[in-house]
């Protein structure tokens, strides 16, 4: 068992965040190719390669909560160390990544143009 596995949230969950009022960012760390195949609806394409250059450009404020998830978690939990390690204390792991939020019956979108989050500070 992960020592992250506490800051794993089912995807009921995310998606509560997602449609509240809340700040907040949630990013698929799997690679563009797999993320325009099929995603969760207004999340943001982070490959867990591009973490360390791209996320103080799109989440500034270190207490954002941010969300991450791939297929089954492994990516995710390894995306969610490097952003702890980086400063951020809000990092939260999709339980289940996008296997998971399908079989909930969770929105997906596909494609490059779908609508994405901005973050803010």
């Amino acid at each position: 068992m992960s020592a992250l596995s506490g800051l794993q949230l089912p995807c009921r969950e995310v998606a509560a965040l997602m449609a509240s009022e809340k700040a907040h960012a949630v990013f698929d760390v799997r690679e563009r190719g797999e993320f325009n195949a099929c995603q969760v609806s207004y999340a943001t394409s982070l490959p867990r390669s591009q973490i360390e250059f791209r996320i103080a450009q799109l989440v500034p404020n270190p207490r954002l909560p941010i969300v991450l998830y791939d297929d089954g978690g492994e990516r995710a939990m390894l995306a969610a160390r490097t952003l702890l390690r980086l400063g951020y204390s809000r990092v939260y792991v999709a339980q289940g990544g996008l296997g998971a939020w399908k079989e909930a019956g969770l929105p997906t979108s596909s494609g490059v143009n779908v609508p994405s989050k901005a973050f803010g500070e």
